[in-house]
């Protein structure tokens, strides 16, 4: 307001006053002063944005010597300057404003990078005790365990086992040691995230075996959660092997076998007494089976569970079938005295230890959110590193979560055009000497497809055979037991197969098509080069996939452990008129399929036209097998009398 003045008129008879000239001369000297000091300060702005200005000019100029650099100059000039010099005016005016006593938001972190936060992780799994992926050099015999019961150190010098690996020397004696304390130390549980082929298995059929052997009464005392009916039976018939020095007894429910069988092996009523009793020790199932039992086998009880085993954790844990693990929870907490309280004195004393957690996995998940759903008590983590090097102290949470592989694996990855695929992958198939091929693909489909062309790409050379969620369980196993017989030469299959199945003696794994994720392309290549064996895995990556096959590779860490390989592109024109007749074979093989899917549509129609108007007084009986061979052989019966 020092531009407008008001003046009062108090009268004539006062006359003027000086006062009046006096106050316009000191309002105008005041005026003249803010002027000159916004000038000052204007001159003072310039000069620094002149500064600013020259400094950038000098840098602009270094970087003029660069031939390089000409096109990221051009757009600075036209761009920069102009944005920078809006944000610089405020930050010099309140920085001068505050003199320098706080901090402005924004000034010191222009055009500066930011740091990567790093995870801070617990601490069991910041310092996990590191195991070898080195399965070659071992150093610990079957005797140099003194804990084991020699009895199954017998069975394994049968077997022909003479050493352990390094994940079973370690985590052998560990829950040994566990089972020795007295009952008011409560069991620790253990994570374990070891390579594919390392011998996982072992590491907690025997210990179980081995701390279950003395019982009396039968009780489900270990309970093995895996995700596939191929993986539960291979771990059934592990612990078939080394329960033979005891008198326990295990049992595999997938759903193989009938509800009502699989019932009968669980649990047996007593008339004596009235009461459901076990008739078994362990127990290997699937999720969902598991869920099955929990809600309708009357007697089938848990309540005596000591140990809970899940292998293939992360997949367990992400499929969460029929929400397994909520059931099984509910299941066991109710006893309140298997619930886990808060631990004093008196409660370690007087309740029951809650069951001990074994995870298993060559993916484990390292997120704590996913395994604080387990509830896992005091937990332990053992994990692999490449070459045996150790984390270096405070890079854990760089060491946590890096994917290894045997050490014994050569990984190969190759790129490849899409329209000539198939080529590259029988010249590989060709070019290398390999008895049994696995080649992997992401679709069922693709599985189908890709099996049909080697067929008739091959024709008697190799055998080639396909294996998918869309055969039979039957028809899987015969497949596998061919192909682990050496009969079958190649085996096109999807990642069903890329998780824990053992099959001896692969020589090659083949990504036909490149792995969506890391975990994917772990557990396929881990399908060779197991248990010491050497083995190969290619990848074929077509071209717009390198930059995102590379970018996995760096996030897992193994970008300068898988090498690329070269294909000789001039070796196609020799088999071009093959690879012609196989696809159209292909084509109408596929044409022929459709064909048949088409007619069996339409049967179903007139099956239920005959059975609604023609068959109205006919009503099916109840689902037991008899009935139904006597319902079909009747409908057959009626439909040859109607001519349908």
């Amino acid at each position: 307001m020092d531009l407008f003045v008001v003046e009062r008129y108090e009268g004539d008879e006062q006359g003027p006053s000086s006062n009046i000239s006096d106050t316009k001369s000191s309002h105008l000297e005041r005026l003249l002063s803010k002027i000159e000091s916004k000038k000052q300060q204007a001159v003072k702005l310039a000069k620094a944005e002149e500064a600013r200005k020259q400094r950038k000019e000098k840098k602009k100029k270094k970087v003029r010597s660069t031939k390089d650099a000409k096109p990221a100059l051009e757009k600075q000039k036209s761009v920069k300057p102009q944005h920078k010099e809006r944000k610089m005016k405020p930050i010099k005016e309140s920085s001068s404003d505050i003199d320098g006593k706080f901090t402005v938001l924004g000034s010191d972190s222009l055009g500066t990078k930011k740091e990567r936060v790093k995870a801070q992780l617990p601490y069991w799994l910041a310092n996990p005790s590191v195991v070898s992926v080195d399965l070659k050099n071992l150093t610990v015999s079957v005797d140099d365990i003194p804990e084991l019961n020699r009895d199954l150190v017998e069975r394994l010098k049968q077997n022909g086992i003479s050493h352990f690996f390094p994940v079973q020397h370690q985590v052998i004696p560990w829950l040994l040691e566990a089972q020795s304390k007295p009952p008011q130390f409560w069991p620790r549980d253990i994570c374990v995230s070891a390579p594919t082929g390392s011998g996982k298995t072992f590491a907690f059929v025997l210990p179980i075996i081995q701390a279950l052997r003395n019982r009396l009464i039968p009780h489900i005392r270990a309970l093995v959660v895996l995700p596939v009916q191929e993986l539960a039976s291979q771990v059934y018939k592990v612990f078939l092997e080394y329960i033979g020095v005891t008198n326990l007894r295990v049992v595999c429910i997938t759903g193989k076998e009938s509800f009502q069988q699989e019932q009968s092996q669980l649990v047996r009523f007593s008339e004596a007494d009235g009461k459901f009793h076990s008739c078994v020790d362990i127990v290997v199932t699937t999720p969902g089976r598991l869920v099955d039992h929990l809600q309708s086998t009357t007697g089938f009880s848990l309540c005596h569970l000591k140990y809970l085993v899940i292998d293939e954790a992360d997949r367990v844990m992400e499929s969460m079938q029929n929400d397994w693990l909520y059931h099984l929870d509910r299941h066991i907490s109710s006893d309140n005295n298997r619930r886990v309280p808060p631990l004093t004195i008196r409660d370690v004393s007087i309740r029951h230890p809650p069951p001990q957690k074994l995870l298993f996995s060559a993916t484990l998940s390292q997120d704590p959110e996913k395994l604080q759903q387990l509830g896992l008590f005091q937990p332990r983590l053992f994990t692999s590193v490449v070459n045996g090097t150790t984390p270096e102290e405070g890079s854990s949470s760089e060491f946590i979560g890096k994917f290894t592989t045997p050490a014994e694996l050569t990984e190969l990855w190759v790129a490849c055009e899409l329209a000539v695929k198939p080529l590259y992958l029988y010249e590989l198939l060709n070019e290398g000497n390999w008895d049994t091929v696995l080649v992997f693909t992401n679709t069922t489909e693709g599985v189908h497809r890709l099996s049909i062309l080697l067929k008739h790409m091959f024709k008697d050379k190799k055998s080639v055979s396909e294996v998918s969620s869309a055969l039979q369980p039957k028809q899987r196993k015969v497949i596998f037991e061919r192909f682990a017989s050496g009969s079958l030469n190649i085996l096109v299959c999807s990642d069903a197969l890329a998780r824990g199945i053992d099959v001896p003696n692969i020589d090659c794994v083949i990504s036909y098509d490149a792995p969506k994720f890391i975990k994917n392309y772990i557990h396929r290549v881990g399908r060779t080069g197991r248990a010491g064996r050497h083995g190969t895995a290619i990848t074929l990556v077509e071209n717009r996939q390198i930059k995102k096959f590379e970018m996995m590779l760096t996030q897992a860490g193994k970008q300068n452990m898988v090498k690329e390989k070269d294909v000789d592109i001039s070796s196609f024109e020799a088999f071009e008129e093959e690879y012609k007749t196989a696809l159209t074979a292909l084509k109408s093989e596929l044409e022929r399929e459709e064909e048949m899917r088409k007619q069996i549509r339409k049967k179903p129609k007139k099956y239920l036209q005959f059975k609604n108007k023609k068959l109205q007084g006919v009503t099916k009986p109840s689902s037991t097998l008899t009935h139904q061979k006597k319902f079909s052989a009747k409908l057959k019966h009626l439909a040859k009398d109607k001519k349908l």
